[in-house]
C-alpha cells in the first residue's frame, strides 16, 4: 500500500495567486479520469461477457490510479512524480510516497512531505 498520506504544512501557494503548471491538479485529475474510463470500459466488457478473465487481467495489469475526494479536500496520486498530492481547493502540496509502493509494499510509515519543487525524478 505505501505510505498512507497525511495532510500538513501550509499551502503549496497563496490563496488568490494564480497556479503555476506544477502546481495545478487539473492536469492530473484529466489523467486520473482517463484511467478510470478504461478500467471502467475493461470492467464492463468483463461483467457483459465481452472478455474472459484473463483480458481483463492483462488489460488491468498495470493500470494504477489513485483519488480521495473529501469536499474542497482531495488526495491524488501523481504517478509521473511517485507522490501524493494534497488539494484543498486550488491549494496544492506535494508528499513523497515510497519507492515500494509500486510494487505494494507497505512501509507501515506516515507520509513525509515534499520540498514542494514540483520537478521530476531522474
Amino acid at each position: 500500500m505505501g505510505r498512507r498520506p497525511t495532510a500538513g504544512g501550509p499551502p503549496a501557494t497563496a490563496p488568490g495567486l494564480p497556479l503555476t503548471a506544477g502546481d495545478d491538479p487539473r492536469p492530473l485529475l484529466a489523467a486520473l479520469e482517463r484511467s478510470l474510463a478504461d478500467y471502467r470500459r475493461l470492467l464492463d466488457d468483463y461483467a457483459a461477457g465481452r472478455t474472459d478473465l484473463e483480458t481483463f487481467r492483462d488489460g488491468t495489469r498495470d493500470l494504477r490510479l489513485g483519488a480521495v475526494i473529501d469536499g474542497v479536500s482531495a488526495w491524488l496520486l501523481d504517478l509521473e512524480r511517485d507522490r501524493w498530492l494534497y488539494c484543498a481547493a486550488a491549494q496544492v502540496q506535494g508528499y513523497a510516497v515510497a519507492d515500494g509502493a509500486r510494487e505494494g509494499g507497505d512501509t507501515g510509515s506516515q507520509g513525509e512531505r515534499d520540498d514542494g519543487g514540483g520537478g521530476s525524478r531522474g
